[in-house]
């Protein structure tokens, strides 16, 4: 009575088609039934039954939230609402769970994601010692593992022949991949591969002073020889002294006499 006194013919017109279009959409069930509590007043010829009231609330339902309510078997106005709110409260908590469910698998993902970047920041900081690449250790460098595996073949079928000299140091016996002096730096240049011996500038160095011409030899005055023949008779005989030194001593004999020849120097 109070509303068709105070309250204009338009706006309980306005009030009462807002009720016949009444939809739950996005409300909560709490929300639904405050509201079609509050337009039923503006259409009590719409919900004179319990029924009616009943009726007319469940059409406004969600169909999901419908098809559930209307499972329980509630034909009374409080026995809807109360399906209606079981059926929200199952929907929220399923909700809720695959909300945590999305959360966790969400977590999982960032967290992965953060172990990967991490995992290849360093491996693209890896500098092989070997080859020099990055993204790797000397230890899963798989050049150095076909060079280790080349050698190990090399030694077992390929023995460096004995009476070949190495390329670097001329020695025999090795190769110039097995050569100690290929890492060894010259004590003359500072550059590997050969040592002070084969130098280049110590070759240079060699070739570029001229030898030395060395004076002819001088001649040794040896003197002229004196020259005397003394028979064995004369020898015993002669008191005449021949001074000098020998040199050379000759004795000769014949049948009848002996010569003593005697050079002086």
């Amino acid at each position: 009575m109070l509303m068709r006194k105070f309250l204009p013919v338009v706006e309980r017109d306005r009030l009462m088609n807002n009720f016949l279009h009444l939809k739950q959409r996005q409300l909560t069930i709490n929300e639904y039934e405050i509201e079609f509590s509050k337009l039923s007043r503006f259409a009590p010829s719409l919900v004179a039954t319990e029924e009616d009231r009943a009726k007319r609330f469940l059409g406004g339902l969600r169909s999901d939230v419908q098809q559930l309510a209307v499972a329980h078997g509630a034909v009374t106005y409080v026995g809807v609402v109360e399906a209606a709110l079981k059926v929200e409260a199952i929907e929220t908590a399923k909700n809720r769970g695959q909300l945590v469910r999305n959360e966790k698998r969400k977590t999982a993902e960032e967290k992965n994601s953060l172990v990967l970047g991490a995992a290849s920041g360093k491996k693209s900081k890896m500098v092989c010692s070997f080859c020099g690449q990055s993204g790797h250790t000397v230890e899963r460098c798989y050049k150095r593992a076909k060079a280790q595996k080349k050698e190990h073949v090399h030694g077992i079928q390929g023995a460096p022949r004995r009476d070949v000299p190495c390329p670097i140091c001329k020695r025999p016996g090795h190769d110039a991949a097995q050569c100690w002096s290929k890492d060894r730096a010259c004590f003359q240049c500072g550059q590997k591969g050969h040592i002070k011996a084969r130098c280049p500038q110590v070759q240079s160095a060699l070739h570029a002073v001229p030898l030395q011409a060395l004076p002819p030899p001088q001649p040794v005055d040896k003197g002229k020889g004196k020259l005397n023949v003394v028979s064995s008779a004369e020898a015993e005989t002669s008191t005449q002294v021949i001074s000098g030194k020998p040199s050379r001593l000759s004795l000769q004999f014949g049948r009848s006499f002996g010569v003593a020849i005697v050079w002086f120097s």
